[in-house]
């Protein structure tokens, strides 16, 4: 669901939302049937007098943590609204422990090709010194990951939780 950017409409009868339309079809309204293009060569004016209002959403959750379910519809003047009532997809618990994993992995995976790569070279040249930049970044980038690690552990609910992130340390 594109929410704010695509173009909706929604089948009104007897005052109430029949159906949501997101993508020009053909339809049929009481005994008259209409092509997909009347969408498109249509004024909405011309479509409201057949029922087909505008249709907006509200209310659509970050899609990471919550599911939207189903919307319930209001209508004012001729523009339909369907509101949204995000439900958390899972507990905090798991959010947590999946953010923490999913980014452990990321680190694991820098030190793996980044730090790997240049002990590989360190062991062709013969040259044991870790170079300085090398160093401080892995410095600075397990302490951005026990930072990012302490703030996933002290948030107390899921709308915190879409607030914190980890900003990886600029390469050296």
């Amino acid at each position: 669901r594109c929410i704010g950017v695509k173009i909706m409409w929604a089948r009104i009868e007897s005052g109430s939302v029949q159906e949501v339309i997101d993508n020009p079809k053909a339809l049929t309204i009481g005994d008259t049937q209409y092509p997909k293009n009347i969408f498109t060569l249509w004024s909405q004016p011309e479509l409201d007098t057949i029922g087909l209002y505008k249709y907006v959403e509200t209310g659509s959750g970050n899609v990471r943590f919550y599911n939207d379910g189903d919307p319930s519809f209001s209508i004012a003047g001729k523009v339909a609204t369907g509101t949204y009532s995000p439900v958390a997809s899972d507990t905090l618990a798991n959010f947590k422990a999946l953010l923490i994993e999913q980014t452990r992995k990321g680190v694991n995976s820098f030190f793996r090709s980044e730090v790997d790569d240049h002990y590989a070279q360190k062991y062709r040249t013969g040259s044991y010194e870790v170079p300085d930049a090398v160093s401080a970044y892995a410095t600075a980038l397990t302490s951005k990951w026990d930072d990012y690690k302490k703030a996933i552990n002290a948030v107390t609910d899921i709308a915190d939780l879409e607030d914190v992130s980890m900003v990886w340390p600029d390469l050296p």
